[in-house]
């Protein structure tokens, strides 16, 4: 069994699988849930949403592996944290994210 360190960057009861249709139920879900385990300040949603739609975080697998599903990195600043963690979120279903490259391209994610 893994020892568990203080700063891990990532902790099981922070990991989700989401059914929302769009960014902003899942967003808002997962703030939600982090906001309850003190992992996030109050206004994370609105600082992760609005970071979002000005610095879009969606990826283009299909360069590395046609194969390989979009996969998007939605993130904020540090202030809007209390504990600095990867928060892996499963998507039962598959939703838009624009490209960080392109951003006028959007992506299933």
């Amino acid at each position: 069994m893994a020892k568990t360190v203080e700063n891990d960057l990532f902790d099981a009861a922070l990991a989700f699988v989401e059914d929302g249709d769009d960014q902003d139920t899942v967003f808002k879900q997962v703030s939600d849930q982090l906001l309850v385990a003190g992992a996030v300040k109050p206004d994370f949603y609105e600082h992760l949403s609005e970071r979002e739609k000005n610095y879009p975080t969606g990826i283009d697998m299909s360069v590395v592996n046609a194969e390989y599903p979009n996969v998007a990195i939605p993130h904020t600043e540090g202030e809007f944290v209390n504990v600095r963690k990867i928060v892996p979120i499963r998507l039962k279903n598959p939703i838009e994210f624009a490209n960080m490259i392109a951003p006028d391209q959007k992506l299933k994610v």
